[in-house]
């Protein structure tokens, strides 16, 4: 007699495949949270669709429009509080590179170096965040550039800065952002904007 999961197991079937999915041990504590029946924070419910969306193959594109919106999403776009993409992962970089935070790893909560740094100012963050529940800074792994980008309260106050400048408006329908001629000009002063790429 055949063992009671064999029917449940279809013979031809290629176990490599799916065990490689979550042989990072990363994903597997990921998987095994979320099975164990408890209620999980909202937070900590999109971390792991962080995790499962920078796992997954991007969408086929078989329109001019979804190309579009798949250009706009990758350069710029908001993740929950925050900025995601191109324009994010360049404006991390400056902020590590110029030593205002320490260099982020995905998921895991960072150091403000230097709260009271130029470039803050500059982006429209009046004063920065203190500890409390939320952490100052955490890296963020964005799906598109797959480094991180930045998070966190200092992230969510980064969105709101230049938002408020000017320097981004949101797009119809999406999550995307549009950098405006202001924003393009302010970033190139500071010399962070080159050539059509963000430098740091």
């Amino acid at each position: 007699m055949l063992p009671f999961y064999a029917a449940l197991v279809p013979s031809e079937t290629d176990l490599v495949v799916p065990a490689a999915l979550i042989g990072e041990p990363a994903r597997a504590a990921m998987l095994l949270a979320l099975m164990d029946g408890r209620s999980r924070p909202a937070g900590e419910l999109a971390r792991a669709i962080e995790a499962l969306q920078a796992l997954a193959p991007p969408l086929p594109v078989r329109s001019l429009r979804a190309a579009r919106t798949s250009t706009a999403l990758g350069f710029a776009r908001t993740c929950y509080d925050h900025l995601a993409g191109e324009l994010a992962v360049a404006l991390a970089a400056a902020l590590v590179d110029r030593g205002v935070i320490a260099a982020l790893e995905p998921g895991v909560v960072g150091t403000l170096l230097q709260p009271r740094h130029e470039m803050l100012a500059l982006l429209g963050v009046g004063a920065a965040p203190v500890a409390g529940r939320r952490p100052v800074v955490r890296g963020c792994l964005d799906w598109t550039q797959r480094v991180p980008h930045l998070a966190g309260g200092l992230g969510a106050l980064v969105l709101t800065g230049v938002t408020r400048q000017g320097w981004i408006v949101p797009t119809a329908h999406s999550r995307a952002v549009r950098l405006t001629d202001e924003g393009r000009q302010a970033l190139t002063e500071a010399a962070l904007f080159s050539d059509g790429l963000l430098v740091a």
